[in-house]
């Protein structure tokens, strides 16, 4: 408990001396929003309601509530409604009259000295017109249907229970229900939980009865009126036989049998990954609702245009049963901590293409969906978040969605696969029907796995950004038949101050002949090192090579095996092969972090501080490349000030390259293709190593450039300043460049020099004032600059 929650205690303390329990509800209210669970604990629900006037978008009915009081002698009680008509008010079947109702919280006075083992049962009677939440949720009409989509993006809190019930709407809060659902002749109600009976009434009206044995919370909740049937089956679960329901208009209950033919699979396949199927029934209906999905316990409210006889919207049908695990189970305790229910159940999607369509499936969308995260989420969500304890207004941001699936991937990469899969059927039979918080989450699974999981959890859950994993340089030392490797890894960071610690990686050896071998290492902090046996001379040493680990690098790796253009998705990198002779092992890493030597001037390079390439392989002789780097400089400089990277007018983009760690940067030759922002660079000599982006600084650059170094190797000027003309003598071995650039980088003079060339004569032809650039250039490789002036 932590400090302000004692002192909420002792104000509750001094408030039962005084004979006031009213205002301390009052400052519960303030300080915790709208949860009223240290007060009240509902154990039961039976909501009787007439959704027949569809034209008004009307509901009537009223709602009967069993409920246990937390503390003795209880003078009053909150519950949620959210802007619906009140017509009266019962406890213990008596009417209330001292109420207050503001359209949002019901105070009831108690009468009676209620002991904390007393049921009391509250039922409100009221009238109205549901409310939509402005952004996402709430209840919805139209002409033939009516149904509730139990959240509310944009509400706080975003639980939605309230727009059609009183309640107690929050994530803690679990009751059993009753629904009693009266509808037109034609019309047909289906609710969480089983059809127990439906009654046929006067005035062309039907009344459906419907009950949910275990507890849920309220947002879980649901009701959709539609003119239904059901297409049915059985699913033969681990602790029996399910009843399948999806229920949809007549005219698509083909469309239903085709959509859901993998529906007994992926069922077989979350109750071997998770555990048995906990519910009653395994339901789905059908709503006009285009916006997404709600994963309403045993009546999951999907899209009607997404039942269509087709195959194309099942990630969005077993997100949504996953659901009945991840977030229905088991329910995240805060909005803040809502990655354990959405972050789970979009990493679901994942294990769902894993185990009915392959492994290639699994990793293209493991994949595409890391990339996304490290490309949008930050720009989405408007800056970077930790998983635990985002704002309200990212609840159901990317953050909670793509970055929550690519840390349970990173979760399930540091534990193993069978230590993860065995810890989460733990986990759901320790907190079944039950809320849960990270923290709690973290604690529990170190006491599962034996493993401490601090060192994770802080580096993935609670902290912003991203770690970065890198074989910074290895060494080999025959020994024997064997080899002694020791190999010295580094971490980066994207987005964060401090390094992650307790980290668990694989890294993969690979010889000349492509036999490889896999060995794990450990380590915290900023560098590390391991040293083993191997029965292979490595040529490489690849990270993380099978991407368990979801940090700051997109990768692809691929068998390069003829001539033409070989896509390297996601790495922003192709690879134009002209001839070849033998196969190639080529891998890309895409790394969102600085490079060494970043944010540095080198003869008037600014080398990027945001990201590079490196390219690595195992190449056959006579292999004869093109490599094409694509650039979107606006990406680089968005939400990530620190290491942003932005080009002016005035700037020259390049590429640069070093052979690896130790090396110094080098331009290289290489053609640049597009446009100001965004286009691709071609290097014609591609060859493996490290690359990137840099620029030439015409406001900077210039000041810092060295007359006095490299450069008096191979060019010089007379006189220098000059009012009239300037000679250029320079000594190269093979043809050249000469290009002359203004203070604003405005080309000037391009000229191609001869091989047994040695001098021009130069004049600005404008006889404009000012600092030039000359640049000299042999085979592309710019050899010298020299800065003048005109006067």
């Amino acid at each position: 408990m932590n400090y302000l929650k004692k002192l909420l205690a002792l104000i509750f303390g001094l408030a039962l001396l005084s004979g006031n329990c009213y205002s301390y509800i009052d400052s519960y209210s303030e300080l915790y929003g709208k949860s009223h669970s240290d007060s009240i604990d509902i154990l039961h629900y039976t909501i009787n309601l007439k959704i027949t006037d569809l034209f008004n978008s009307r509901i009537e009915g009223n709602t009967e509530i069993k409920l246990l009081p937390k503390f003795e002698n209880q003078e009053n009680i909150q519950l949620d409604l959210l802007r619906l008509n009140i017509d009266s008010i019962k406890v213990d079947n008596n009417l209330v009259e001292e109420y207050s109702y503001n359209d949002t919280i019901i105070r009831i006075p108690l009468t009676n000295n209620y002991s904390l083992t007393d049921t009391i049962t509250v039922t409100v009677y009221y009238n109205g017109v549901p409310k939509k939440d402005s952004k996402w949720g709430g209840f919805y009409f139209t002409s033939s249907c009516a149904y509730n989509m139990g959240i509310g993006m944009a509400s706080e809190p975003v639980n939605f229970g309230r727009v059609w019930f009183p309640c107690n709407d929050d994530f803690i809060d679990r009751a059993t229900y009753n629904y009693n659902i009266t509808v037109k002749e034609n019309h047909m109600a289906v609710c969480s939980g089983t059809l127990d009976s439906m009654t046929n009434n006067e005035k062309s009206t039907k009344t459906f009865h419907w009950s949910l044995r275990d507890n849920i919370p309220t947002y879980l909740s649901s009701v959709a009126v539609s003119d239904y049937i059901a297409v049915t089956g059985t699913y033969d679960g681990l602790l029996g036989q399910i009843p399948t329901y999806i229920y949809v208009n007549p005219e698509d209950s083909m469309s239903a049998v085709n959509s859901f033919v993998n529906l007994n699979n992926v069922l077989t396949v979350f109750e071997n990954l998770f555990g048995p199927y906990p519910w009653e029934r395994v339901g789905i209906v059908s709503v006009p609702f285009e916006a997404g999905a709600m994963e309403h316990v045993t009546n999951i409210a999907l899209p009607e245009s997404s039942i269509n006889g087709t195959l194309n919207s099942e990630i969005l049908f077993y997100h949504e049963l996953s659901h009945h695990w991840f977030g229905d189970l088991v329910t995240c305790r805060t909005a803040g901590d809502m990655w354990l229910n959405e972050g789970w159940a979009s990493y679901c999607e994942a294990i769902f293409l894993e185990n009915i369509y392959g492994n290639k499936r699994f990793k293209d969308y493991v994949q595409d969906n890391h990339d996304k995260v490290l490309r949008t989420v930050h720009t989405s969500d408007d800056g970077y978040y930790a998983l635990s304890g985002v704002p309200h207004e990212i609840t159901y941001g990317k953050t909670v969605y793509d970055k929550g699936s690519d840390v349970v991937h990173t979760l399930r990469g540091y534990l193993g696969d069978s230590l993860f899969f065995e810890s989460i059927k733990n986990y759901m039979n320790e907190f079944a029907f039950k809320d849960i918080s990270s923290e709690d989450f973290r604690d529990f699974l170190t006491e599962s796995t034996g493993i401490d999981m601090s060192g994770f959890f802080d580096a993935w859950v609670f902290t912003p950004g991203f770690p970065h994993y890198s074989i910074d340089s290895f060494n080999v030392v025959p020994s024997d038949q064997d080899y002694n490797v020791t190999v010295y890894v580094k971490q980066k960071l994207r987005a964060r101050d401090n390094y992650a610690n307790s980290n668990r990686l694989e890294i993969t050896l690979m010889d000349e002949n492509w036999n490889t071998l896999t060995k794990n290492i450990e380590f915290s902090g900023e560098t590390g090192s391991s040293t083993f046996s191997s029965s292979i001379n490595p040529k490489i040493i690849l990270m993380d090579f099978d991407e368990k680990i979801s940090d700051a690098i997109s990768n692809n790796y691929q068998t390069v095996k003829e001539n033409g253009i070989n896509y390297f998705y996601n790495t922003y990198f192709n690879l134009i092969v002209d001839n070849i002779e033998d196969s190639a092992f080529i891998n890309v890493e895409y790394n969102w972090v600085a490079p060494d030597d970043s944010n540095t001037m080198a003869g008037g390079l600014l080398i990027s501080g945001y990201n590079y390439w490196k390219i690595s392989g195992v190449l056959p002789e006579n292999f004869d490349t093109r490599g094409k780097f694509y650039y979107h400089i606006t990406a680089y400089s968005s939400n990530d000030k620190k290491n942003s990277f932005t080009v002016n007018d005035n700037d020259s983009l390049v590429l640069v390259y070093r052979k690896g760690a130790g090396h110094k940067w080098q331009e290289i030759s290489q053609t640049l293709v597009g446009f100001y922002l965004t286009g691709e660079i071609l290097v014609d000599s591609f060859q493996l190593g490290e690359y990137a982006l840099a620029i030439w600084k015409w406001d900077t650059g210039i000041e810092i450039l060295d007359d006095s170094g490299n450069s008096d190797n191979y060019l010089w000027v007379f006189p220098n300043p000059s009012n009239d003309h300037f000679t250029i003598n320079f000594e190269l071995n093979d043809t050249g460049q000469i290009n002359i650039y203004d203070i604003k980088g405005s080309l000037i003079l391009n000229k191609t020099i001869k091989k047994d060339e040695k001098q021009i004569t130069w004049k600005p032809n404008n006889n404009n004032k000012g600092i030039y650039i000359i640049e000299l250039s042999e085979k592309g490789r710019i050899v010298a600059r020299k800065k003048i002036k005109y006067d």
